[in-house]
């Protein structure tokens, strides 16, 4: 019986300590912001935002909506997601769409921008090819239509500031760069961050940066469950896209909140347990 309660304690205690480090930023149609040259936006429904770029201005890319809900730093790493229905239908042969994480750095009284990783998705033939900044081939091909989900791990280790991108369809590993040093990437404005303090790096935000999709793209605030997808009702708007000219209420749950609600629920967890092995020994 002793072995079987801890057992059960140590098995309560991981299971707290994995949902604590899990991908807690929510991107849903609230956190994003469009309009004024960002795109537009359309909520489908509670999960699902139709995204589409705007304008050329001269520089190929039609910007889409972008998000500042995370509250992640360096000093407990980044980790950040979004869920995107790549449509092989939909999509037209060299058609693309491009998202990208950037970070900001702690200067003074003000936060600016340090340095960024682009996820580019783009159409070719019959499938898709998944590149990042960070490296010169692609990282994965997309060969049929699903929710895939692109991931941005970010951590400060003792040779420097690594990041590590990776491509999902639910729970199957179909792509990754593999650790990179990140400040080998150098984006527009670059700053270097092997030296700087990990609490001075945060994410600056998550934007749809170039989404060259005539129909559009549809991003997903959490993944559906599998038969959920393979069952979808139609997917007309159930609502107007926001107006342009004002600003979007965030209203995302913060990384920070999610975590100390999980914290809560896991002390419960764990302190019921304790009070039956108080028990068994009475």
């Amino acid at each position: 019986m002793k072995i079987s309660i801890k057992l059960i304690l140590c098995l309560t205690l991981l299971i707290f300590i994995l949902t604590v480090n899990s991908y807690a930023t929510v991107y849903n149609y609230d956190s994003f912001i469009a309009g004024n040259g960002f795109g537009t936006k359309e909520k489908i429904n509670d999960n699902v935002t139709r995204m589409k770029g705007g304008t050329d201005d001269g520089d190929g890319m039609l910007e889409g909506p972008y998000s500042k809900s995370s509250t992640a730093t360096l000093q407990e790493g980044i980790n950040e997601e979004t869920h995107v229905k790549v449509d092989l239908e939909k999509m037209q042969d060299n058609e693309l769409f491009q998202v990208s994480l950037a970070v900001n750095l702690k200067e003074g009284e003000t936060n600016d921008y340090a340095n960024e990783e682009v996820v580019t998705i783009q159409k070719s033939g019959d499938v898709a090819y998944v590149t990042a900044s960070g490296r010169s081939n692609y990282i994965a091909v997309i060969g049929e239509t699903g929710i895939y989900t692109f991931r941005w791990e970010i951590n400060k280790e003792e040779d420097g500031v690594k990041i590590k991108v990776s491509v999902f369809n639910y729970e199957t590993l179909i792509g990754t760069t593999g650790e990179m040093d990140f400040d080998s990437i150098e984006g527009p404005d670059f700053k270097e961050l092997k030296d700087e303090n990990p609490s001075d790096v945060s994410v600056r935000y998550l934007w749809f940066c170039n989404i060259r999709v005539e129909e559009g793209i549809d991003v997903y605030a959490t993944l559906p469950s599998r038969i959920s997808e393979d069952t979808q009702p139609s997917t007309e708007p159930t609502t107007q896209p926001a107006p342009t000219d004002e600003p979007v209420k965030d209203v995302t749950p913060k990384t920070g909140s999610q975590n100390i609600i999980q914290y809560i629920v896991g002390m419960a967890l764990i302190s019921v347990i304790g009070i039956i092995v108080l028990n068994k020994k009475n």
